[in-house]
C-alpha cells in the first residue's frame, strides 16, 4: 500500500526488493511494482515538491524505466498503480 510508504521507501522497494531481490535469479527478468492508493495519504515527498499518487507513479516509473535501460542489468520493471480513491 502506498498510503504506509514514504517515497523514499517506494524507491527503495524497487530498487533492492524488486531489483535487488526478486529478480536477482539469473531467469528473472521482468518486475512490476504494484501500488495501491486508498486515499490515507494525499501526498509524497518534501512539503514543497510533494507529489500526487499519479506524480508519484510516473516518477518511479522513470527511476524503472533508467534501470530497465541498463543493459548491464537486463531485467525489465515498470511500476503500476492503482488509485482507489475515485479521482
Amino acid at each position: 500500500l502506498a498510503d504506509d510508504c514514504s517515497e523514499t521507501k517506494l524507491l527503495h522497494a524497487l530498487e533492492k526488493q524488486l531489483v535487488g531481490q526478486y529478480l536477482k535469479h539469473p531467469r528473472s527478468k521482468h518486475g512490476i511494482l504494484l501500488l495501491v492508493n486508498r486515499g490515507k495519504k494525499g501526498r509524497w515527498g518534501q512539503v514543497r515538491s510533494a507529489l500526487t499518487f499519479s506524480a508519484l507513479v510516473e516518477s518511479l516509473n522513470v527511476r524503472a524505466r533508467e534501470i530497465s535501460q541498463d543493459a548491464r542489468r537486463g531485467v525489465h520493471v515498470s511500476v503500476m498503480g492503482i488509485d482507489c480513491t475515485g479521482s
